[in-house]
């Protein structure tokens, strides 16, 4: 008897189920595993798009940081050159003046380090660098301003003329051109800049700074003309040049140049050192003579009568006799034309009644005891007084340098 697993059709729909089954869990796992991916990607998305957003608000928060941070870089540079105080340069009007206009330019941009522009070209810094780069206009223009502010509008025409472009802030530039503009390197200007510095003497001058100033001058002229000698060869003119006006410079220098030892800044010194010796020298002999003026009027004055006196603007009380003003109420004396106080008697007159504390009281008594003094001491009388006689006697006939300060010719108040 046979069961139903031996039935070949019953057995053939049994593995047809079961390849169905299989097959239908085969697509569920595959229906899975899509919607598994599908929800992945959906995460990956949602991430990718946070991580952009949080990129984004990165990058415009850094932005932002970065705009202040150059601002704020700006604002330093311009504060650290808008501290800047220049000396004003003297107008340069001609090629004599240029020597000490070139000085006074360095030593006005000494203080900040600027004239470095003047020597070489500096490059311009990278524009990242905010802070450099914005020092580095800002030293190009202000030393352009300083420049082109003192130069004589006639020289700016004449730069122009020959090449120079005002629209262009280059400090160099501008600096080359003014040497340009006023030492022209011809052949016939060469010869006579030699010239010039061979024949050159202070006598010419009207002191020795001037021929100091102008020599200096002339050897530079050489020099960027590229005439450098060796220093004897610039020495040797100059010493020639001083030695009858200057014997003892000319000697002391000769001996150095002998010996090989002198330099031509030594000289400049050694010269520069006459000149400050010199105007020492008229500035006491000034003070001297003007001292011994002043003593001789002050004795000159005390040699005089107290009416005849240069009138006193002490104080505001003026007497009515004299014009003379006092900080008090006074009395002018009609005997001796002193001053004394309207409530006493006048002390001069009357020394026995001035008090014992009146340091003049015994000059006074002595001059009223002595006979042949007692009537000098009225202005209007016509008898002589012996001591103001003598005194201005020496005062007409002698050197009034030679009185001592101390010398006293009459009463004084």
């Amino acid at each position: 008897m046979s069961g139903p697993l031996d039935d070949p059709v019953l057995r053939h729909k049994e593995e047809e189920d079961k390849v169905e089954m299989l097959r239908h869990r085969h697509m569920q796992e595959e229906d899975e595993q899509l919607q598994d991916g599908n929800a992945q990607n959906n995460n990956n998305d949602v991430l990718q798009r946070t991580i952009a957003l949080w990129e984004s608000a990165d990058r415009r928060q850094q932005r932002e940081h970065d705009m202040i941070f150059m601002k704020q870089l700006q604002a330093l540079a311009s504060l650290f050159t808008s501290k800047r105080t220049f000396v004003a340069l003297s107008t340069l009007t001609s090629e004599e003046d240029l020597e000490v206009w070139d000085g006074q330019l360095r030593s006005s941009l000494a203080p900040y380090k600027l004239f470095r522009y003047l020597d070489s070209d500096v490059p311009e810094p990278d524009k990242d660098d905010i802070v450099a780069h914005a020092i580095w206009e800002a030293d190009r223009a202000d030393i352009y301003r300083v420049i082109t502010a003192s130069l004589e509008s006639n020289i700016l025409w004449r730069m122009i003329r020959i090449g120079w472009n005002p629209e262009v802030v280059d400090p160099r530039a501008t600096y080359k051109k003014v040497f340009e503009a006023l030492q022209p390197r011809t052949i016939n200007t060469t010869r006579l800049l030699i010239q010039e510095y061979r024949e050159i003497e202070p006598s010419k001058f009207d002191t020795m700074d001037r021929y100091i100033d102008r020599l200096c001058v002339l050897r530079q002229r050489l020099r960027n003309l590229g005439i450098i000698n060796p220093p004897e060869m610039d020495i040797y003119p100059v010493l020639t040049a001083i030695k009858e006006s200057y014997p003892e410079l000319y000697k002391r220098n000769m001996r150095k140049m002998e010996d090989k030892s002198l330099t031509w800044n030594d000289l400049i010194k050694d010269m520069t050192k006459t000149c400050v010796d010199r105007d020492m020298e008229k500035n006491f002999v000034n003070v001297t003579v003007g001292n011994s003026g002043n003593d001789n009027k002050k004795m000159d004055d005390r040699s005089k009568p107290p009416s005849d006196r240069k009138r006193s603007t002490y104080g505001n009380i003026k007497c009515r006799d004299c014009d003379r003003h006092f900080n008090h109420e006074v009395k002018h004396c009609s005997g001796c034309g002193w001053h004394h106080n309207p409530k006493q008697v006048c002390w001069a007159c009357n020394p026995e009644k001035a008090p014992d504390s009146w340091p003049k009281k015994a000059r006074f008594l002595a001059k009223k005891n002595a006979p042949s003094s007692t009537a000098a001491l009225h202005p209007n009388s016509g008898v002589a007084n012996s001591t103001t006689s003598a005194a201005r006697s020496i005062f007409h006939c002698t050197n009034f340098a030679s009185i001592r300060p101390s010398f006293h010719s009459g009463p004084r108040i």
